[in-house]
């Protein structure tokens, strides 16, 4: 009986010991599941369209985040220059400033605006083959505060406040100014090339002074260099410089 009871014993432990080495070797004959990678994706707003309202622009700087704000009847925004260009009766304003033109173009990255008008052509038959007139529509109009332009360009920095006119003319007190190029370089000071000034209000003025380079004041003097008094555009007088009043 004994002998009975050590061999049953020695049979389970077998049998124990067989198990524990199958479960084993089962573990190791199982690979190791791979460890879990990051999906290399997108999220579908991480990659957006440039876009700007169709009326308005919030523009920071300053004290105080600003509106430009603009209408036109065409408005096409060109992705990659981040630039708008508005076509027929374009208007934009900001701060005090209005700008009005035939066609505008805002360099959002530069914060230039550039008015221009565009030509328009009149025929003498209705066939469209004798040009009668060609006209320019939209002449650019500056206008903020008490400074006033028309011009063939005009150009506007929104962050320097620093302009520029092509072929244009103005009103100051009691002058009236014309030039190739006016330039604001301060608040009260502006520079013209080319230009003549006249304090005659006609259309075709009987007088007018004639300088390679204005420098007016506003409210003080005009510095004219070179200067040559004209009367009906006739030269009678030449001086290398001259203030006025």
């Amino acid at each position: 009986m004994m002998i009975r009871s050590a061999l049953h014993k020695l049979f389970l432990f077998a049998i124990i010991l067989l198990a524990a080495v199958l479960t084993w070797a089962q573990e190791q004959a199982t690979p190791a599941a791979p460890a879990i990678q990051p999906s290399d994706t997108l999220t579908t707003d991480s990659l957006r369209t440039d876009s700007l309202a169709a009326d308005t622009v919030k523009k920071k700087g300053g004290d105080a985040d600003t509106l430009v704000t603009y209408s036109a009847s065409e408005i096409d925004f060109d992705v990659v220059r981040r630039v708008s260009v508005l076509t027929g009766a374009a208007v934009i304003t900001y701060k005090d400033m209005r700008l009005d033109a035939e066609r505008i173009e805002v360099d959002w990255d530069r914060q230039v605006l550039t008015a221009t008008g565009m030509t328009d052509t009149m025929y003498k038959d209705s066939l469209m083959t004798e040009m009668d007139t060609i006209l320019v529509k939209g002449r650019p109009h500056f206008l903020q505060g008490k400074d006033e332009f028309y011009g063939d360009e005009i150009a506007y920095n929104l962050k320097t406040k620093v302009g520029r006119v092509r072929g244009g003319t103005t009103q100051y007190e009691d002058g009236y100014y014309y030039g190739e190029q006016f330039k604001r370089v301060d608040e009260d000071v502006i520079t013209v090339k080319g230009g003549n000034f006249t304090t005659c209000d006609e259309d075709t003025p009987h007088y007018h002074f004639a300088a390679k380079e204005l420098k007016v004041i506003v409210g003080k003097r005009v510095i004219a260099r070179p200067v040559i008094l004209c009367f009906e555009d006739v030269p009678v007088l030449a001086a290398p410089y001259g203030v006025f009043p």
